[in-house]
């Protein structure tokens, strides 16, 4: 089908360059080219019917392979089975062998009772002939026969009930386990266990069969799902471990930093607040103390002061305008670590004394440099120490006006508020006691790309060690157990063997016994005789 396929596609090839051969040559041919187009459509009608003949013979020949495979699975299939049931037609053969083999050997044996039977008979025969006195002990002795005979029947009857029963323990054996009894043949000579212990343990193992339940046949596939699932919670636990490992990384990193950060600041606030208290009240002293310098960053900070003339006490114990100046200098030490381009201060001089205004009045103007100020107040001095006012008033009743007003420098050289002094400042003690968290290793950026972790190895290795000594322990508990089951089990036999050693003497006991006691009425016979 290819060459034919090949064969049109040259053909095509062919009439296509006759085609544009003709059109050159003369251009009156436009019928010929036309009719010419009509067959090469009918030639590419024809290839896509064969290209679909190909693919239905494609489909055809896939559809016999796959029913090639499918009756060779089922021939090997059938090849297995008749091997085994062969070899299970050989077992059932020995078995028979063994079994004609004890029939033959039972009937040997009752040839031999009949023949002693027979001889019985003969001498019963002679005794009668010869004596006539002997009817009482020939009467015995027939008894003793029948009562042999029953016995005889009753051994045959249990004996073919008892090869019945082996058939249907074996039968029931294989059919319950798929395995042939015979294969434990050997241990069955081994054991030493009496029947009784050996019942109750059957009927123990079969109590405990019993309490586990029905099978579950859909176990394989339960287990194959749970274990996808496993190791699915697995991969997300691993993830979820190593993102937590990175992320207490970050913390500690983080809370190291901001450990640093906050006490370089925490000093620079504490010695400008030191000075700008003195600057503020013209002496005194002012500190800031950490409530837990050990744990930083959820400590609180103490503030206490130390006007002229008084002792150093927290701020809750001052009066109103000396909490007022105390805010005002932790204020403005604040804005000298990092100044704010705006501020608004509401009322902020209301508790101030003139003195304590004044003093107020020129720290504003020296940090107005830095940032703009509004200060929303009713104090006179306040107020003429600004550069511009921002009011509101009601000219009209009813109707508010915004009114905005530049000072003149008349009116702030007549408020006659003199410029601060020169001032010195102070060095200030650091915080002492102050416990900033460890860094963690740097990471290990090896040349193969690989990112190595100082802290998420150690955890790992401690985590491995862990799990190393816990499966330790519990195979040395294991084996304890095991070794505890071992002598427990050693003792059971001991027990058992002298239990049936001693039923064996006893039993040895009664058949002397018996042989004793029939010994002596034979010879009460003979004397009788």
């Amino acid at each position: 089908m290819t060459e034919t396929f090949l064969k049109i596609s040259k053909k095509i090839e062919t009439i296509k360059n006759r085609i544009e051969n003709y059109k050159a040559e003369n251009l009156g041919l436009a019928e010929k080219i036309d009719e010419y187009k009509d067959s090469l459509g009918d030639l590419r009608i024809n290839e896509t019917k064969m290209s679909e003949q190909i693919n239905s013979l494609k489909s055809q020949t896939d559809l016999l392979r796959r029913n090639l495979a499918s009756e060779k699975s089922s021939l090997t299939r059938n090849d297995e089975e008749l091997f085994n049931e062969q070899k299970r037609q050989e077992e059932i053969q020995d078995q028979i062998e063994e079994i004609q083999s004890d029939l033959s050997l039972i009937e040997r044996r009752g040839q031999e009772c009949a023949d002693n039977m027979g001889n019985l008979d003969k001498e019963i025969q002679a005794c009668n002939s010869s004596v006539s006195g002997k009817q009482n002990a020939l009467s015995k002795k027939r008894e003793e026969q029948h009562k042999i005979q029953a016995q005889y029947e009753k051994l045959t009857l249990d004996l073919v009930t008892s090869e019945n029963d082996i058939k249907n323990i074996k039968q029931n054996f294989i059919d319950t386990h798929s395995r042939d009894l015979m294969e434990f043949e050997e241990r069955m000579y081994k054991i030493t266990t009496s029947s009784a212990v050996l019942r109750e343990k059957l009927s123990k193992s079969k109590e405990d069969l019993k309490n586990l339940g029905s099978v579950n046949l859909m176990a394989p596939e339960e287990f194959g799902e749970q274990k996808e699932r496993y190791e699915k919670l697995q991969a997300n636990y691993d993830d979820t471990n190593k993102s937590m490992e990175n992320l207490l990384r970050v913390s500690e990193e983080i809370k190291s930093k901001s450990t640093e950060m906050f006490i370089t600041t925490y000093n620079k606030i504490k010695k400008n607040f030191h000075n700008m208290f003195r600057r503020l009240f013209g002496g005194g002293r002012g500190e800031l103390r950490l409530t837990e310098p050990e744990n930083v960053l959820t400590s609180g900070i103490d503030i206490y002061a130390e006007p002229p003339g008084k002792k150093l006490q927290n701020i809750a114990l001052l009066s109103g305008g000396e909490k007022t100046m105390t805010a005002v200098a932790l204020l403005f030490a604040t804005y000298q670590v990092r100044p704010s381009p705006f501020c608004l201060l509401d009322e902020i001089d209301a508790a101030l004394d003139d003195k304590n205004v004044m003093s107020f009045v020129q720290v504003l103007r020296a940090f107005a440099k830095l940032s703009q100020y509004i200060v929303i107040t009713h104090n006179k001095k306040t107020v003429l120490a600004a550069s511009s006012l921002l009011g509101v008033t009601m000219e009209e009743s009813g109707v508010s006006k915004i009114i905005t007003m530049r000072l003149d420098k008349s009116l702030k050289s007549a408020s006659a508020i003199p410029e601060a002094e020169e001032f010195k400042e102070e060095d200030v003690e650091l915080e002492s006691g102050v416990v900033i968290p460890p860094r963690p290793p740097k990471r290990i950026y090896n040349e193969d790309g690989t990112i190595t972790d100082p802290v998420i190895e150690q955890y790992e290795k401690e985590r491995k060690e862990a799990i190393k000594k816990a499966k330790a322990e519990a195979k040395a508990a294991r084996e304890a157990e095991k070794l505890a089951q071992e002598q427990a089990e050693k003792t059971e036999d001991t027990e058992n063997t002298e239990n049936n050693s001693k039923k064996d003497t006893n039993s040895d006991q009664n058949s002397d016994d018996n042989l004793n006691s029939g010994d002596s009425s034979e010879i009460g016979t003979k004397t009788n005789e």
